[in-house]
């Protein structure tokens, strides 16, 4: 996708970060900067057992560029299989983008 100069949108989505080993869970932005990896911007992130409750994160993107960007949501520091991520209704709204076609 490609935001419209400096502006704002707001994801939400629903996450359960659970158990005595919880992984970390990120969203970043990644901007086509011309590299390889594209440059990386992290915009919010949860560690460790938050509750046994779905909780709601509700993430700012300030979009910065007429660049490309990709969202990313990621999940670190996965030690063991006593601690899980759940992630569910992933919402982008306040949003003024377009979306490119691919060839």
């Amino acid at each position: 996708m490609i935001a419209n100069s400096n502006c704002s949108c707001v994801m939400s989505l629903l996450y359960l970060l659970r158990g005595v080993w919880a992984p970390r869970l990120e969203v970043n932005l990644i901007y086509d900067d011309g590299s390889t990896n594209g440059m990386l911007v992290s915009h919010w992130s949860r560690h460790g057992h938050v509750s046994n409750d779905w909780e709601t994160a509700t993430v700012l993107l300030n979009l910065r560029t007429w660049r490309p960007f990709l969202v990313e949501i990621l999940v670190k520091d996965v030690t063991d299989s006593k601690g899980d991520v759940h992630i569910d209704d992933l919402l982008f709204y306040e949003c003024d983008m377009k979306t490119l076609s691919r060839p």
